[in-house]
């Protein structure tokens, strides 16, 4: 059982390790000698040894500003190419989504900037 549960935490440690780095799964597993695989069974393992967190809501708003309205200080200015996609703030963070964003890769983000 002490094995399982060393292997949980290690597998544990690799996991958030490339999320923090934000290098892709097929890079990560092909540097580390593992297959994708092998990536996914121990995700899923650790993933259903984690207690259930607290679920809870945050108001979000959404802005979008004409360039032209600089009036505004607080207000922040976004570009043609930047209105196909979202932004999130949080705290002094403010991260530009792109629209084709994986849900996946966007929960994976927001559990990094969660723990920051």
């Amino acid at each position: 059982m002490r094995e399982v549960n060393k292997e949980l935490t290690e597998w544990e440690k690799r996991l958030s390790e490339r999320i923090s780095k934000g290098i892709p799964v097929k890079e990560w597993c092909k540097k580390h000698g593992y297959t994708k695989d092998q990536y996914y069974y121990w995700k899923r393992k650790v993933n259903s040894t984690r207690q259930p967190e607290e679920t809870g809501f945050t108001e979000v708003k959404v802005k979008y500003e004409a360039a032209a309205d600089t009036d505004n200080r607080d207000t922040e200015q976004i570009s043609t190419n930047e209105r196909t996609g979202y932004k999130i703030k949080y705290k002094d963070l403010i991260i530009a989504v792109p629209e084709q964003f994986s849900a996946v890769s966007l929960s994976e983000l927001l559990k990094v900037v969660k723990a920051v």
